[in-house]
C-alpha cells in the first residue's frame, strides 16, 4: 500500500495514509527505508501519515469517520490508504455499523474526489462483504 502511495506521488498526486495500531509510524518508515520506491523527503509535503486509532477507540466508527472527513478537508489528498479495517470491525457494534461506515466513506470519497483503499489482514474466505473486493 505504501508503494502505491509513492507511485501516486510520482505522478503528481497527494496521498494520506491512516495507519493501523499494530505498528508505529516510526517502525513502518524504518521498514520502508530499504525499498527503492521510498522517498522520505515527500513525507509531510505530499504524503501524510496519521493514526485514527484514538478516535476509533474513544468514539467508535463514527468518530473515525469524522476524523477522516476533517483530514480530507484539510489535506485534500487524491489517494487515501485506510489500513486497519479489521480493527474497525472489532470496534463496531454490528456488521450493519461497518456497512454504514463503508457507505459513508464512499460518500466522502466521491465528495472530495479521492480514491480510498481499505486495507485489512482478515481472511478473505471468511467474508463476503463488498468491502473485501
Amino acid at each position: 500500500s505504501n508503494q502505491i502511495c509513492f507511485h501516486h506521488l510520482a505522478s503528481g498526486g497527494k496521498a494520506l495514509y491512516l495507519a493501523r495500531i499494530a505498528e508505529t509510524h516510526a517502525a513502518m518508515l524504518a521498514h520502508l527505508g530499504g525499498f527503492s520506491f521510498f522517498r522520505p523527503e515527500l513525507i509531510g509535503d505530499t504524503l501524510f501519515y496519521f493514526s485514527g486509532y484514538n478516535e476509533l477507540d474513544q468514539r467508535g466508527p463514527s468518530g473515525l469517520l469524522e476524523f477522516i472527513r476533517r483530514l480530507l478537508h484539510d489535506q485534500r489528498p487524491s489517494l487515501v490508504m485506510l489500513d486497519g479495517m479489521a480493527t474497525l470491525e472489532a470496534h463496531a457494534g454490528s456488521e450493519l455499523e461497518v456497512k454504514r461506515f463503508v457507505h459513508q466513506l464512499q460518500v466522502l470519497a466521491a465528495g472530495y474526489g479521492c480514491t480510498i483503499f481499505l486495507i485489512t489482514h482478515a481472511e478473505i474466505e471468511a467474508h463476503s462483504q463488498p468491502e473485501y473486493t
